[in-house]
């Protein structure tokens, strides 16, 4: 089984893992493609190649892959990483359907309303774009796996992020739980949530597996807050494997 680990700047983790030691099932091989930020916004899948039509992204995959394009002729699985995908991007839904005033866990609208709200978000970012591009080309098999929540570093940063008022309010599982719901209905082969002993808190990921975070230019994040390190994406592998079955 060849795996394809497609993404933005949270691959690095995973490559960073690979390149620490990290041995999966045997018969299992990996290959990453992908670009930092929204660069991928303008990626393109034609004759089961992966490309671009813009110039400027070309030469950021030269720069990175030494090709700006990808040909899926010989990958079994892609795991889609990273592109917003995670429960950030739940900021001004939730601020606008819950108040302080509410009692804990009442929300403005219905619980299946709200689901249909986060799945549109989720369809709108980045992530979801991408996987309608693959899933209208001639793909193979496409999972998810967990961009990681960030640290607590973020309420030492920030401490009237509304995700620390999410956790305060006992609302964290419910919005983290939302998240791979929506993710479940986007189509993909598989989901992987990001794992119950990578987790501080409902939305927080445990600092050490955030500490010295790698980036696709392969520089460490200073502030250890949105990154995660080699540790987290070894953990996110091996729930991966467990819940996809070890290739035969």
């Amino acid at each position: 089984m060849r795996i394809l680990i497609l993404g933005d700047s949270h691959i690095a983790a995973y490559r960073a893992a690979l390149d620490g030691g990290y041995r999966g099932p045997d018969g299992v091989t990996f290959a990453f493609f992908g670009a930092p930020a929204n660069r991928l916004s303008r990626l393109t899948l034609k004759d089961r190649v992966l490309g671009t039509t813009n110039t400027t992204i070309a030469e950021k995959l030269v720069k990175l892959w030494g090709a700006s394009s990808f040909d899926l002729a010989d990958i079994d699985l892609v795991a889609l990483v990273g592109l917003g995908s995670n429960a950030r991007l739940l900021g001004p839904l939730y601020k606008a359907h819950r108040t302080d005033a509410m009692a804990e866990g009442d929300f403005l609208v219905s619980e299946d309303t709200f689901d249909l709200a986060v799945e549109g978000l989720l369809r709108a970012s980045l992530f979801g774009r991408v996987v309608e591009i693959l899933r209208a080309g001639d793909a193979p098999p496409v999972i998810g796996l967990p961009q990681p929540l960030p640290s607590p570093e973020l309420l030492v940063q920030e401490p009237r992020n509304w995700i620390g008022t999410a956790i305060s309010n006992g609302d964290g599982d419910r919005l983290r739980l939302a998240v791979e719901r929506a993710h479940t209905r986007l189509g993909l082969h598989a989901v992987i949530a990001q794992p119950e002993e990578t987790l501080h808190a409902p939305l927080l990921t445990r600092i050490e597996l955030m500490q010295s975070g790698v980036r696709l230019n392969d520089s460490k994040e200073a502030d250890d807050l949105s990154h995660a390190n080699a540790d987290y994406a070894a953990l996110v592998l091996d729930r991966m494997f467990a819940e996809l079955g070890t290739p035969a």
